[in-house]
């Protein structure tokens, strides 16, 4: 969800602090999961996020 909030795509109710646990309305969250555009922009999202993740990942290991 982090990855979501940082890219702007999902917005946290009311006004927490970075370091604070977000809670997140499920009503939203399923009136967005019906747009297929916002699906494909999260889905590039999170895969962006682990692609960038491993890539650094495997440049520490070596």
């Amino acid at each position: 969800m982090s990855v979501l909030v940082t890219a702007r795509l999902l917005r946290p109710l009311g006004n927490p602090a970075p370091n604070s646990v977000k809670y997140f309305a499920a009503a939203d969250v399923l009136e967005l999961a019906k747009d297929r555009t916002w699906l494909a922009k999260v889905t590039n999202t999170i895969g962006q996020h682990w692609k960038h993740k491993n890539r650094h990942k495997k440049a520490v290991a070596r």
